[in-house]
């Protein structure tokens, strides 16, 4: 009777984890990330980064995607735009993919971009870290814009280790991370958010116990659904 108390509890775990997996967010720059490197994985071109070959690629949803682009002297409106994740910089063209400029974080305020797949479509907009009041050399999504804190996204392409190569060790591959900053209105700058349960909550505690909130759902499952709950609690 014990042995089939314990085997039920077990498959209650596994169901429990099972349907936790299922329902899962999955950034989608990051889910483009995956499906791109799976696609280098049988036979797609490699980029050269100093000593190594890269696949995979750098580029938010694969670039030549259709912007407007506010500089601070200027503006290009209805171009494309190809976003360099791993070197923070963006290349504009115009709709028949001719150079017309490339620019650092320094010199955008903002850009807007129109993204389109299967899976996934929305107009997405980045801030520019020196707009914000930041030394990061990054561009910044935003995801909530609240009267006293909001919440950013950032999107930052490493070379890491391709796990299933054993011959070649020149070999690596794009790997999109995402982290997660918040600003304070009338604070210069912006804090990164330390992804743990005890760290969101340690960070906002001066402001408002979020422990509740943080409680209910998992960092390993849904980071942003729980962010967003915590930052439309302390901005009431």
């Amino acid at each position: 009777m014990k042995k089939l108390v314990i085997q039920f509890v077990l498959l209650l775990v596994t169901f429990s984890l099972a349907n936790a997996q299922s329902a899962a967010f999955t950034d989608p720059a990051q889910a483009f990330n995956k499906l791109m490197l799976d696609k280098n994985g049988v036979g797609g071109g490699l980029d050269r980064v100093g000593a190594y070959k890269v696949r995979g690629t750098a580029f938010y949803f694969g670039g030549d995607l259709p912007a407007s682009i506010y500089l601070k002297d200027g503006s290009y409106v209805d171009v494309l735009v190809s976003y360099n994740t791993f070197t923070q910089v963006i290349n504009i063209y115009d709709k028949s993919n001719k150079p017309l400029a490339t620019k650092k974080v320094a010199d955008v305020d903002s850009f807007k971009v129109g993204v389109t797949t299967t899976d996934y479509k929305a107009n997405v907009k980045f801030v520019s870290s020196f707009s914000l009041g930041s030394n990061e050399n990054s561009f910044f999504q935003p995801l909530a814009i609240g009267k006293k804190y909001s919440l950013y996204k950032k999107y930052k392409s490493d070379l890491g280790i391709v796990s299933d190569n054993i011959l070649q060790s020149d070999l690596r591959q794009y790997d999109l991370l995402v982290d997660y900053y918040y600003a304070e209105e009338g604070v210069k700058g912006l804090k990164k958010i330390k992804l743990t349960s005890s760290g969101v909550t340690k960070e906002f505690k001066k402001i408002k116990d979020v422990s509740s909130i943080v409680d209910e759902g998992s960092f390993m499952f849904n980071p942003e659904a729980i962010l967003l709950n915590v930052f439309e609690s302390i901005n009431q």
